[in-house]
């Protein structure tokens, strides 16, 4: 799903980085007050989760393969905010050590997986959940039944908006 180096004119690759640069620069300064020294281990496990997930690809056609994000994931898990800095995390390690999209692309890159995804699978998922979550989860059940619907709805959106985008 990563955007290679060289695919866009370097104007839209441009453009790319200093959308990815204003939102990261707002999410860094925002999660730098939101985040406790007892989350940084949950934050770390799942950004470690998530960075081996997305090396697992399957063919979509026409030469192209896709992968899981996990944006919905991470937001869900940990709020948007944090989200967006660890997908960039994530995103920045898989273009320095295994080339996935590159350096020049790497600022829409970071837009679609590291800003759309979590917000939008965030986003679905808070609009839903009050919606369809009536009651207590079952016993031995850690989600209602439309709890875990509104989750699977964020994370297939978020999936679905970030590669349109």
């Amino acid at each position: 799903m990563h955007i290679p180096d060289g695919l866009m004119d370097p104007l839209i690759a441009g453009l790319g980085w200093l959308e990815f640069a204003v939102v990261a620069a707002i999410a860094i300064y925002m999660s730098g007050r939101r985040v406790k020294d007892k989350d940084l281990p949950r934050i770390a496990v799942l950004s470690a989760g998530i960075f081996v997930a997305q090396m697992l690809n399957f063919p979509i056609g026409g030469g192209t393969t896709g992968h899981l994000i996990g944006g919905a994931l991470f937001a869900i898990m940990v709020g948007p905010v944090i989200a967006i800095v660890g997908m960039t995390v994530i995103l920045l390690i898989q273009a320095l050590m295994f080339g996935d999209g590159g350096l020049t692309a790497f600022g829409l890159n970071a837009v679609n997986m590291a800003i759309i995804a979590p917000l939008m699978g965030w986003g679905v998922y808070t609009m839903l959940k009050p919606l369809l979550s009536k009651g207590e989860a079952p016993s031995g059940k850690v989600f209602t039944a439309g709890e875990a619907f509104a989750i699977g709805a964020g994370a297939w959106a978020s999936v679905f908006i970030a590669s349109a985008a």
